[in-house]
C-alpha cells in the first residue's frame, strides 16, 4: 500500500508540474552603446514549449530609464551593430531581423528573408521597411547613409518569388529619413 502511495503522489507532483503555465524572461546578450549613457538587451520570453516574444531593450544605466522594442514572434535577432561617426554626428544600432521558416524547411537559417532596422541609441526613433527584406547592405561613412540591396515583397507572401520586385534602398542616419528606393 505505501508503494502505491508513493508512486501516486509522484505521478500526481510530476503531472501538476508538467502542466504549470510558467513563462520567464531571457536577457540574451548586453551590449554597451558608446558614446551614450544607454545599454541594449536582446530578450526572449518564453512561455511553455516555445517562445512567446521577442523584443530589444535600451536601458540608460544613469537613471533606469527604458524603451523595449517589439518584433514579431515569427521574427529572431540575428545581429545588433552599433554605428559611430563621430566626424557626422551619427551613433545609431542597426538590427537585423530574420523571419522564421520563409523558406518552407520548418527551421531558422540563412535561406530565411531578413530586414534591417535602424534605431537611434535610445530606442526612441525607428526606420524601418516591412516589406523590404535585405540581401546586403553598406556604409558610406563620407555621407551617413546605408544603401541597402534586397527586394520588396509585393505580394506580401513572406517568401522571395517571382512577384517579388529588386529594390535598392538608402538611408539617411542622422536625419533617420529614407532619401530614395531605386
Amino acid at each position: 500500500m505505501r508503494t502505491l502511495f508513493f508512486f501516486l503522489c509522484l505521478f500526481v507532483s510530476m503531472y501538476s508540474f508538467g502542466q504549470a503555465k510558467h513563462s520567464y524572461v531571457t536577457y540574451n546578450k548586453l551590449v554597451e552603446l558608446n558614446g551614450t549613457d544607454y545599454v541594449l538587451a536582446s530578450v526572449e520570453d518564453h512561455h511553455k514549449m516555445r517562445v512567446g516574444s521577442r523584443h530589444i531593450l535600451f536601458v540608460n544605466a544613469k537613471n533606469g530609464e527604458h524603451k523595449q522594442i517589439d518584433f514579431a514572434k515569427d521574427e529572431y535577432i540575428t545581429n545588433i551593430e552599433q554605428i559611430i561617426l563621430d566626424s557626422i554626428g551619427v551613433n545609431r544600432v542597426v538590427v537585423t531581423i530574420g523571419k522564421f521558416n520563409t523558406d518552407k524547411d520548418k527551421d531558422a537559417n540563412w535561406g530565411d528573408a531578413k530586414r534591417l532596422v535602424v534605431l537611434s541609441t535610445d530606442g526612441k526613433q525607428m526606420l524601418t521597411e516591412e516589406t523590404h527584406f535585405a540581401t546586403g547592405w553598406i556604409l558610406k561613412k563620407q555621407t551617413g547613409t546605408i544603401v541597402i540591396t534586397g527586394y520588396e515583397d509585393s505580394d506580401k507572401s513572406g517568401t522571395h518569388d517571382k512577384n517579388d520586385q529588386p529594390q535598392v534602398i538608402i538611408y539617411d542616419l542622422r536625419k533617420m529619413t529614407i532619401l530614395a528606393k531605386i
